[in-house]
């Protein structure tokens, strides 16, 4: 059984899509720190619901199923590279 997103889902992430760019664009436009604000917290608020899906998916999958080591380390390189944004953040 194949699933697809169905239009209004399409609409939405497009519509998200645009928003982001449209922000950028627009802290780009006011200046260097404007921008790195923006894209950190832009980038904060997509990896953090990034880390939270693929834990729990690796909390429901385990190593059960066709994909369950693949999800184990799914989750770590998410949290890694989680930590290393934080970072470079920082940094």
């Amino acid at each position: 059984m194949q699933t697809s997103l169905s239009s209004t889902n399409k609409i939405v992430f497009g519509l998200l899509l645009i928003l982001v760019a449209i922000l950028i664009m627009v802290a780009n436009y006011f200046g260097h720190d404007y921008a790195l604000w923006t894209y950190n917290l832009v980038n904060l608020a997509i990896t953090t619901p990034l880390v939270i899906f693929s834990t729990l998916m690796m909390i429901r999958e385990r190593f059960h199923g066709d994909f369950g080591k693949a999800w184990i380390f799914f989750t770590v390189f998410i949290i890694l590279w989680f930590i290393a944004e934080r970072i470079w953040s920082v940094y």
